[in-house]
């Protein structure tokens, strides 16, 4: 990495040193900067690498209206875009560009100067960074970025990673280079912004639909992007949806840049879109699909067990109403056997007493016949 930042500071130096002088820069009173004006070192790297300025504005509320940028682009074979971001305190993109080396720097090429960036009066809350990623090309145009390595060092110059939204290095006395970026931010103190949120998120096989509300304010216009991993830039459809409301709908992934110019100003935010969001929707929509056969079934087994149910209680019913009958004849069953064994008992007695009569009538009989056969003998 050094020996590639000595390179690239080496071929800087040169084409200044041939064609450039360094002129002095002047402050205004409106602008945030750290930078004492006067250039010392050149700095340009490939994307995704980018300078980055941190920034604490006086006021907990600001509006950005414009980023003034020291350097030089030098324009030369086929125009490409370098990258102007501003992060919040979290590291998120609240606000995007992508712009044309050629049309930022028309007429000023090989220039050392102050460069003007118009912002569309960004509001932004507490501290900010501004990024600027060169996305240095070989063959192509060269902007390079100035630092001011004079003392005192702010420490609030870093290099990031503009993909990933990561810091990576410092500059200033603890880092590899010492200095500040010449960055500044041209603005003043504004109303608190209106809060950007994201209020619901719809799917269709090849469509995100990502719906935004406003805290407060009116949607004047909103423009959306979606930044890929290689750096290249879709621009998404967006759908005014009310006074405070919008839709976005895009095909792809990766960082999703929004920009909302309100009636209080402009506001924006990032968010990122997952390469396997779409994969994962087609999954679950898949295995939903399956839980709904799954489900339709269950449904027509609960419905036959419904109708299985109720023949089982009429059934139980029906039983239930045989065995009432059963029981009232097993009562009078038993209320017969009663008056069967009362029967049987007086019966039973007659018995006894039939016996008793054939028994004394029998003894009575063989008396007779045994004196009559006595008589005989004594004839």
């Amino acid at each position: 990495m050094a020996q590639r930042g000595a390179l690239l500071l080496a071929v800087f130096l040169v084409s200044t040193l041939v064609s450039i002088s360094e002129p002095k820069a002047n402050a205004n009173p409106s602008e945030l900067y750290y930078d004492d004006g006067s250039f010392d070192i050149g700095w340009s790297d490939f994307h995704p690498i980018a300078a980055a300025v941190r920034f604490s504005p006086p006021s907990q509320f600001w509006r950005i209206e414009a980023i003034k940028l020291h350097g030089a682009c030098y324009l030369r074979g086929e125009d490409t875009n370098f990258v102007l971001e501003i992060w919040d305190e979290k590291l998120n993109a609240v606000y995007h560009a992508g712009l044309s080396l050629y049309s930022t720097f028309e007429g000023k090429n090989s220039t050392l100067d102050w460069h003007t960036i118009e912002v569309p009066d960004l509001l932004v809350a507490g501290g900010f960074y501004v990024v600027v990623a060169p996305c240095l090309t070989l063959d192509g145009p060269q902007l390079w970025i100035s630092v001011d390595d004079d003392p005192p060092v702010d420490n609030e110059s870093f290099l990031v990673d503009v993909s990933a939204h990561k810091l990576i290095g410092a500059l200033g006395s603890k880092g590899s280079i010492v200095g500040d970026f010449m960055v500044r931010v041209v603005g003043g103190p504004a109303p608190a912004p209106p809060e950007l949120r994201l209020t619901s998120l719809d799917f269709s096989k090849e469509k995100t639909f990502l719906h935004f509300g406003l805290s407060r304010g009116n949607v004047l216009s909103a423009n959306a992007s979606l930044l890929l991993a290689d750096g290249e830039e879709e621009a998404c459809e967006v759908a005014i949806e009310g006074a405070s409301a919008f839709s976005v709908i895009t095909n792809g992934s990766g960082v999703l840049n929004v920009c909302v110019t309100t009636d209080i100003g402009t506001v924006g935010a990032s968010l990122e879109l997952g390469c396997d969001l779409r994969s994962q929707y087609r999954e679950l929509e898949s295995e939903f699909s399956i839980f709904r056969v799954e489900a339709e079934a269950m449904s027509s087994r609960v419905e036959e067990l419904k109708r299985e149910n109720i023949m089982l209680r009429e059934s139980l019913n029906a039983t239930s109403l045989n065995a009432a009958y059963l029981l009232k004849d097993v009562k009078q069953l038993n209320q017969s056997i009663a008056i069967r064994d009362r029967e049987i008992e007086g019966l039973r007695g007659t018995c006894n007493a039939l016996a008793v009569g054939f028994a004394a009538t029998a003894s009575l009989l063989l008396i007779l016949v045994l004196l009559r056969v006595r008589a005989k003998w004594r004839i």
